[in-house]
């Protein structure tokens, strides 16, 4: 099984009055599609580092793991983080009819859907399924991957970053 819900109570409206606190922001661009939850800096601030955890890696002088500084006050968004060590988080909009290309990543990642429905799915390897809304997820993403949104309505969610320790604990394939 390339994914498996987390047993972790995510407070619904904490986390949608946070991230509505997150998008009231003026430096955020009315077309975000990723917003960083962390930064590189411990001391950094979200009006200079909220696009620090975008694109590919190979565009930053950064590796996924550096970026683990709580940017936001948003208590029950950073609580989860924090309890889990997560790392390089983000906020994350798909827009409708798209797709990822098939990849892999260089760690497992978590998912916390938001706003989504059926038509919003992941694939991992042969296997797709549905993240249903404000539930947490492990998910194999060294493994090749995609998702797609068939639906016409935009899809968030939160994800990022999980310790290979964390992933010990989900994926059945490791010894």
């Amino acid at each position: 099984m390339y994914f498996r819900e987390v047993d972790y109570q995510i407070d619904e409206k904490a986390f949608q009055e946070e991230v509505t606190y997150i998008l009231s922001h003026r430096f955020i661009p009315r077309d975000w599609l990723q917003i960083s939850l962390q930064t590189i800096n411990e001391d950094g601030k979200p009006e200079d580092d909220w696009d620090v955890t975008i694109g590919r890696l190979s565009k930053h002088d950064h590796k996924e793991p550096d970026v683990r500084y709580l940017l936001w006050d948003t208590p029950a968004i950073n609580e989860m983080i924090s309890r889990f060590g997560f790392y390089r988080c983000r906020l994350v909009k798909s827009p409708p009819k798209t797709s990822l290309t098939w990849h892999y990543d260089l760690s497992d990642r978590f998912h916390v859907p938001l706003v989504t429905n059926l038509g919003c799915n992941m694939v991992i390897e042969d296997q797709c399924f549905h993240l249903p809304a404000f539930k947490l997820f492990w998910t194999n993403t060294k493994r090749m991957h995609t998702s797609y949104n068939v639906s016409s309505e935009w899809r968030t969610h939160i994800l990022g970053c999980v310790t290979p320790a964390f992933s010990s604990l989900y994926d059945s394939s490791l010894p």
